[in-house]
């Protein structure tokens, strides 16, 4: 008797999304890293606020290649990611915002090569500031209860959880922080990948607003795990002593000498 062909397996599709308001500059250089990507089962959603630029111009350039483009005129980033999350059908969903980028073509396909399970997968990431890249390691979970321990676009999320749960939008800089501990909380399953994800844009608005969100990840923090915890209070005031020096350095110093001495610290 003949044997029935072997049906080959499809990948799960993963849903990308770019988030992005008045970004010219970057925003073509992440949508052709996303479109390059290895893996053949991708949903790509650009949800865009109109722009005082060219950034609509920009996307439009790859219309023909992009699942959905979504205009939202509503600003703030977690927003927007909750729209693009609302309007995706992948399994799993990640945000890989303008001026970010995966960190090599294979990067998706070499995650889920296999297929996966978990609530989460995460990894590490790298910072670049123009002429050099440093490494950022994802931190164990044990640490999840006073400090975000890897970035979101290094992350991957059920997209079932990702819609369920969603960015607590009154958390400006830090909802993606609240997020993955509601999922911690819930007893999700989290999973490192032993490798870089991402490549993220140094100086983003969390690096810029970096006391507003020191202070946004302690309210967290303390929402979750410290009710009365006098050190996690502790951590918090010697986060802001650690900034305030930080930011005086920022001052006195040029931005090229800054970056070359995170160069010579880097790990």
């Amino acid at each position: 008797s003949l044997k029935k062909p072997i049906k080959k397996k499809k990948n799960q599709k993963i849903t990308i999304v770019t988030v992005v308001f008045n970004d010219e500059k970057n925003i073509g250089k992440t949508i052709e890293n996303i479109l390059s990507q290895k893996y053949k089962n991708i949903e790509y959603i650009i949800v865009v606020t109109p722009s005082e630029d060219k950034t609509i111009n920009k996307i439009l350039k790859y219309k023909s290649k992009i699942d959905k483009i979504i205009i939202c005129k509503k600003r703030g980033i977690f927003t927007n990611m909750n729209v693009g999350a609302h309007y995706s059908t992948g399994k799993y969903i990640n945000f890989m915002n303008s001026g970010d980028y995966f960190f090599d073509k294979k990067t998706i396909e070499n995650i889920f090569k296999k297929k996966q399970n978990y609530d989460v997968i995460y990894g590490d990431c790298q910072m670049y500031y123009g002429s050099f890249l440093r490494f950022i390691k994802s931190k164990k979970i044990k640490y999840f209860d006073s400090e975000m321990i890897f970035s979101h676009q290094s992350a991957f999320v059920k997209t079932s959880m990702q819609k369920k749960y969603k960015f607590n939008i009154k958390y400006k800089l830090s909802a993606d922080y609240d997020f993955f501990l509601k999922l911690l909380k819930q007893k999700k399953r989290f999973k490192y990948y032993p490798n870089i994800i991402s490549k993220r844009l140094a100086y983003g608005i969390s690096d810029r607003k970096m006391l507003s969100t020191i202070y946004e990840n302690y309210l967290i923090s303390k929402n979750y795990f410290h009710k009365n915890s006098y050190k996690r209070k502790l951590k918090l005031y010697k986060d802001i002593i650690l900034y305030g020096l930080i930011s005086a350095v920022k001052n006195l110093l040029p931005k090229v000498a800054i970056d070359k001495l995170i160069k010579i610290t880097r790990t």
